[in-house]
Protein backbone atom coordinates (compact mmCIF):
# COMPACT_ATOMS: atom_id res chain seq x y z
CA UNK A 1 0.00 0.00 0.00
CA UNK A 2 2.79 2.43 0.86
CA UNK A 3 4.62 1.49 -2.32
CA UNK A 4 1.51 2.27 -4.40
CA UNK A 5 1.20 5.64 -2.66
CA UNK A 6 4.82 6.40 -3.52
CA UNK A 7 4.19 5.47 -7.17
CA UNK A 8 1.27 7.87 -7.27
CA UNK A 9 3.37 10.65 -5.75
CA UNK A 10 6.02 10.01 -8.40
CA UNK A 11 3.37 10.21 -11.13
CA UNK A 12 2.13 13.51 -9.68
CA UNK A 13 5.66 14.94 -9.58
CA UNK A 14 6.28 13.83 -13.15
CA UNK A 15 2.92 15.29 -14.25
CA UNK A 16 3.99 18.60 -12.76
CA UNK A 17 7.28 18.39 -14.67
CA UNK A 18 5.38 17.62 -17.89
CA UNK A 19 3.19 20.67 -17.28
CA UNK A 20 6.30 22.79 -16.66
CA UNK A 21 7.78 21.62 -19.96
CA UNK A 22 4.53 22.48 -21.85
CA UNK A 23 3.17 25.37 -19.80
CA UNK A 24 0.83 27.21 -22.16
CA UNK A 25 -1.13 24.61 -24.13
CA UNK A 26 -0.10 21.33 -22.52
CA UNK A 27 0.57 18.05 -24.31
CA UNK A 28 -2.89 17.82 -25.95
CA UNK A 29 -5.96 15.94 -24.79
CA UNK A 30 -5.15 12.33 -23.96
CA UNK A 31 -1.51 13.07 -24.82
CA UNK A 32 -0.29 12.60 -21.28
CA UNK A 33 0.47 8.91 -21.71
CA UNK A 34 2.63 9.41 -24.79
CA UNK A 35 4.53 12.31 -23.23
CA UNK A 36 5.05 10.34 -20.02
CA UNK A 37 6.40 7.41 -22.03
CA UNK A 38 8.76 9.69 -23.97
CA UNK A 39 10.16 11.36 -20.87
CA UNK A 40 10.16 8.46 -18.41
CA UNK A 41 10.23 5.30 -20.59
CA UNK A 42 7.08 4.03 -18.90
CA UNK A 43 3.48 4.41 -20.07
CA UNK A 44 1.03 5.93 -17.60
CA UNK A 45 -2.34 6.73 -19.18
CA UNK A 46 -3.22 9.72 -17.00
CA UNK A 47 -1.90 11.77 -14.11
CA UNK A 48 -4.14 10.19 -11.41
CA UNK A 49 -5.09 13.70 -10.31
CA UNK A 50 -7.75 15.74 -12.04
CA UNK A 51 -6.12 19.13 -11.58
CA UNK A 52 -2.61 17.98 -12.52
CA UNK A 53 -4.03 16.05 -15.47
CA UNK A 54 -5.88 19.06 -16.83
CA UNK A 55 -2.88 21.34 -16.42
CA UNK A 56 -0.55 18.76 -18.04
CA UNK A 57 -2.88 17.99 -20.97
CA UNK A 58 -4.41 21.43 -21.57
CA UNK A 59 -1.71 23.70 -20.18
CA UNK A 60 -2.14 26.78 -18.06
CA UNK A 61 -4.93 28.15 -20.23
CA UNK A 62 -6.99 24.98 -19.93
CA UNK A 63 -6.20 24.66 -16.24
CA UNK A 64 -7.36 28.20 -15.56
CA UNK A 65 -10.51 27.56 -17.61
CA UNK A 66 -11.16 24.47 -15.47
CA UNK A 67 -10.61 26.40 -12.24
CA UNK A 68 -12.96 29.10 -13.57
CA UNK A 69 -15.65 26.50 -14.28
CA UNK A 70 -15.27 24.92 -10.85
CA UNK A 71 -15.37 28.35 -9.18
CA UNK A 72 -18.48 29.41 -11.10
CA UNK A 73 -20.26 26.20 -10.18
CA UNK A 74 -19.14 26.49 -6.57
CA UNK A 75 -20.67 29.98 -6.39
CA UNK A 76 -23.84 28.61 -8.01
CA UNK A 77 -23.96 25.90 -5.36
CA UNK A 78 -23.57 28.40 -2.53
CA UNK A 79 -26.20 30.66 -4.11
CA UNK A 80 -28.66 27.77 -4.40
CA UNK A 81 -27.97 26.67 -0.84
CA UNK A 82 -29.48 29.90 0.46
CA UNK A 83 -32.51 29.86 -1.86
CA UNK A 84 -35.24 28.14 0.09
CA UNK A 85 -37.89 27.76 -2.60
CA UNK A 86 -35.92 26.80 -5.73
CA UNK A 87 -33.87 23.76 -4.82
CA UNK A 88 -35.92 20.68 -5.62
CA UNK A 89 -32.95 18.61 -6.94
CA UNK A 90 -30.24 20.54 -5.14
CA UNK A 91 -29.58 17.81 -2.55
CA UNK A 92 -28.88 15.28 -5.31
CA UNK A 93 -26.36 17.59 -6.94
CA UNK A 94 -24.87 18.45 -3.57
CA UNK A 95 -24.18 14.75 -3.13
CA UNK A 96 -22.83 14.11 -6.63
CA UNK A 97 -20.75 17.14 -7.63
CA UNK A 98 -18.28 17.11 -4.72
CA UNK A 99 -17.71 13.40 -5.26
CA UNK A 100 -16.39 14.17 -8.74
CA UNK A 101 -13.90 16.69 -7.34
CA UNK A 102 -12.85 14.53 -4.39
CA UNK A 103 -12.39 11.53 -6.68
CA UNK A 104 -10.30 13.81 -8.89
CA UNK A 105 -7.73 14.24 -6.12
CA UNK A 106 -6.61 10.63 -6.50
CA UNK A 107 -7.77 9.80 -9.99
CA UNK A 108 -9.27 11.39 -13.09
CA UNK A 109 -12.97 10.53 -13.08
CA UNK A 110 -13.52 11.90 -16.57
CA UNK A 111 -10.85 9.59 -18.00
CA UNK A 112 -12.54 6.24 -17.48
CA UNK A 113 -15.63 5.74 -19.67
CA UNK A 114 -17.88 4.27 -17.00
CA UNK A 115 -17.34 7.20 -14.63
CA UNK A 116 -16.75 9.85 -17.31
CA UNK A 117 -20.11 9.20 -18.94
CA UNK A 118 -21.94 9.63 -15.63
CA UNK A 119 -19.87 12.72 -14.84
CA UNK A 120 -20.79 14.37 -18.13
CA UNK A 121 -24.47 13.53 -17.61
CA UNK A 122 -24.40 14.89 -14.06
CA UNK A 123 -22.65 18.10 -15.10
CA UNK A 124 -25.06 18.56 -18.01
CA UNK A 125 -28.04 18.13 -15.70
CA UNK A 126 -26.46 20.55 -13.22
CA UNK A 127 -25.99 23.14 -15.97
CA UNK A 128 -29.57 22.72 -17.13
CA UNK A 129 -30.88 22.85 -13.55
CA UNK A 130 -29.00 26.05 -12.71
CA UNK A 131 -29.84 27.71 -16.03
CA UNK A 132 -33.45 28.12 -14.86
CA UNK A 133 -32.41 30.21 -11.88
CA UNK A 134 -31.38 33.80 -12.47
CA UNK A 135 -27.88 34.42 -11.12
CA UNK A 136 -27.13 38.08 -11.52
CA UNK A 137 -25.53 40.93 -9.70
CA UNK A 138 -25.28 44.64 -10.23
CA UNK A 139 -22.06 46.44 -11.17
CA UNK A 140 -22.41 50.19 -10.58
CA UNK A 141 -19.55 51.04 -12.96
CA UNK A 142 -21.52 49.67 -15.91
CA UNK A 143 -24.51 52.03 -15.70
CA UNK A 144 -26.40 49.82 -13.23
CA UNK A 145 -27.20 47.11 -15.76
CA UNK A 146 -27.71 43.61 -14.51
CA UNK A 147 -25.10 41.21 -15.77
CA UNK A 148 -25.41 37.47 -15.58
CA UNK A 149 -22.14 36.08 -14.28
CA UNK A 150 -22.90 32.47 -15.12
CA UNK A 151 -24.87 32.35 -18.35
CA UNK A 152 -22.36 31.75 -21.09
CA UNK A 153 -19.10 32.81 -19.44
CA UNK A 154 -17.96 29.24 -18.85
CA UNK A 155 -18.91 28.16 -22.36
CA UNK A 156 -17.07 31.16 -23.81
CA UNK A 157 -13.89 30.35 -21.90
CA UNK A 158 -13.92 26.69 -22.89
CA UNK A 159 -14.84 27.26 -26.54
CA UNK A 160 -12.24 29.98 -27.03
CA UNK A 161 -9.60 27.73 -25.49
CA UNK A 162 -10.58 24.84 -27.75
CA UNK A 163 -10.31 27.09 -30.82
CA UNK A 164 -6.77 28.12 -29.92
CA UNK A 165 -5.66 24.66 -28.83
Amino acid sequence: MIQEGQKRLDIWKNAYIIWKSHPYFGVAPIGFGQEYAIQYNHFIAHAHNLLLGIFAEYGTLGGLAFITLVSINFVKCIHLFFLRNQKCFFNSFLLGLPIILFTGVFDEPVFSPQIGFLTVILLGCWDRYTKRIQFSFQIPAIQSKFISIYGSTARLVVSSYMIYH
